[in-house]
């Protein structure tokens, strides 16, 4: 945080806790990191996708309500089984879709450029947004 936070902006006081310390290598500090919060408190999990599963299934465990950038997992059995750990546990499981509901969420590529293009892009960003919304909805537990 020092060396890309700190000396970049000069006057930013990083105070914190960090999980792992600056120094260390530990894939499991999400463990201790999440065992220094309350049951109720809400876990935000921007890590490497294949993370996203164990991270939030531990946070849940703790009764922490956990938002997951997209894909929140990568199976459908972690889908089931985080789904139901967040309805015993009581807890919100809610999808972060990044670049997705932008004005261009197609790459620069896929640009619609006639008339035909635009009505397909619209219909397919309208079902997008509901799809998303679909996913949020479906892991809301309360």
């Amino acid at each position: 945080m020092k060396r890309c936070i700190e000396d970049v902006y000069n006057e930013m006081d990083l105070t914190c806790e960090t999980f792992p310390g600056d120094t260390e290598i530990n894939p499991s500090a999400y463990v201790d990191a999440s065992s220094t919060f309350k049951a109720g408190d809400v876990a935000i999990i921007f890590t490497p996708d294949d993370t996203h599963f164990d991270i939030a299934m531990e946070c849940v465990r703790k009764g922490m309500h956990v938002m997951v950038t997209k894909p929140i997992v990568q199976t459908l059995d972690h889908h089931l089984q985080l789904a139901k750990l967040a309805e015993e546990n009581n807890v919100l499981v809610g999808v972060e879709v990044h670049k997705r509901l932008g004005k261009l969420p197609f790459p620069a590529h896929c640009i619609p450029t006639t008339t035909t293009d635009i009505v397909c892009a619209t219909a397919a960003f309208s079902l997008l947004t509901e799809l998303c919304y679909s996913s949020i909805m479906a892991y809301s537990y309360m």
